[in-house]
């Protein structure tokens, strides 16, 4: 199994399935390493906002793959190279 960090998950919104990923992805080869619930940070003009991405799933040959787990109730479309909430609303990156 590969390493999970934390080792067992944050509380999430369960509609997000965010606790079945969390099964699939521990089960991933040694090689990997997954860390749930990663915050950003980001610096622009001497700001600093917080966000947070779901799962971040390092591999040391294949990379880093950021995944964000949305609730099927609140289906997302793609758009012009920008996210959409069904309601039409773009999501903040």
């Amino acid at each position: 199994m590969g390493i999970m960090i934390p080792a067992v998950p944050h509380e999430f919104d369960e509609r997000s399935r965010e606790g079945e990923m969390f099964r699939v992805l521990e089960a991933l080869p040694d090689e990997y390493t997954v860390v749930h619930s990663f915050t950003v940070l980001n610096v622009e003009n001497k700001h600093i906002t917080e966000s947070e991405c779901d799962f971040v799933v390092i591999h040391p040959e294949k990379g880093i793959l950021f995944i964000e787990a949305k609730a099927s109730v609140n289906p997302i479309k793609l758009q012009q190279g920008e996210w959409y909430y069904k309601s039409g609303t773009a999501m903040s990156h």
